[in-house]
């Protein structure tokens, strides 16, 4: 039996499964090939093919951190109403509404037209804003659009997608019958709101330009021996040996990895920086993000000098 006090709140989650599959062999997916393109772009043997593994490498790794947020901000994602209002969450973006705000709600398909979801989107992943006839700019907040919902309020439109939708709009129904006694203020908080915090944070900045530095860095210091080593090993075989010499070109090999392994740090970071009682771990991360480059600058020095 419904019988919500004014403390009560009700979770509903986005549909999961679909997109998670779908985000874990994407990931799996670039991971492996950027894995192989590094491992063949080691060997000798490859040649004139070295620069291409190396793109390919480059064109695996670059999504690979926004396939791992996006994946991540699915597993946190919820839509909670109560009496006074409606909180929508999804990975760093955060919106609260005041129950008494919402104008209406009612299912994708009720509404006479097909709405185009925003570009990049995917299943588990419908996000971003778009120009809709009647609606104006209608920002999306969904994993799938079967049984999708769109709620309208005073000033925004969003298209919500809790896995039992029917069950959302009774919910709805009923608390709005009770009224709101302490509408909840309305609060928008981007992704942009979230970097803005982290950067204002001086140990964060610190020690994330200085990863950044080392990582740059590391970079020049490939591209000046390069020309001036004729051959070099990288790698070992199975048993432990050093591979044969080859061209130098493969150093540019150590840079693309520092900030691959530095990239993977500050995401890590960030995630744990985003709760309050587990930041000092996201330091520990960031400065794990310098001792990568730091290691492969001291490599290539000795080579240098």
């Amino acid at each position: 039996m419904f019988n919500p006090t004014e403390s009560t709140t009700y979770l509903f989650t986005p549909p999961r499964r679909r997109g998670l599959f779908l985000h874990l062999g994407v990931a799996l997916l670039l991971i492996a090939g950027a894995g192989g393109s590094l491992y063949f772009a080691m060997d000798e043997k490859v040649g004139g093919y070295f620069p291409l593994l190396l793109v390919v490498a480059i064109v695996c790794l670059l999504p690979i951190p926004i396939v791992i947020y996006r994946g991540y901000a699915l597993i946190r994602a919820s839509y909670t109403l109560e009496r006074d209002g409606l909180h929508i969450k999804w990975g760093l973006r955060t919106e609260d509404v005041p129950l008494n705000s919402i104008e209406w709600l009612r299912p994708v398909n009720e509404l006479g037209q097909v709405l185009q979801i925003p570009p990049f989107s995917a299943t588990g992943a419908i996000l971003g804003k778009r120009e809709v006839a009647d609606l104006g700019t209608v920002e999306f907040l969904a994993s799938e659009m079967d049984d999708a919902l769109v709620a309208v309020t005073h000033d925004k439109v969003f298209v919500i997608s809790p896995v039992d939708a029917r069950g959302f709009l009774r919910t709805f129904q009923q608390v709005a019958e009770l009224g709101s006694l302490n509408p909840i203020p309305q609060v928008s908080i981007v992704p942009a709101a979230f970097m803005r915090k982290v950067w204002m944070d001086g140990l964060f900045r610190i020690l994330f330009l200085v990863g950044l530095g080392l990582t740059v860095l590391l970079f020049l210091l490939v591209s000046l021996a390069i020309p001036s080593v004729k051959e070099v090993s990288i790698g070992f075989t199975a048993q432990g040996i050093p591979m044969e010499p080859g061209n130098p070109v493969r150093l540019l090999l150590l840079p693309i990895l520092a900030a691959f392994c530095f990239s993977m740090d500050v995401i890590g970071g960030m995630y744990f920086y985003s709760k309050e009682s587990q930041q000092p771990i996201s330091y520990l991360l960031l400065a794990a993000g310098i001792l990568v480059p730091l290691l492969l600058i001291v490599s290539v020095g000795l080579l240098l000098f």
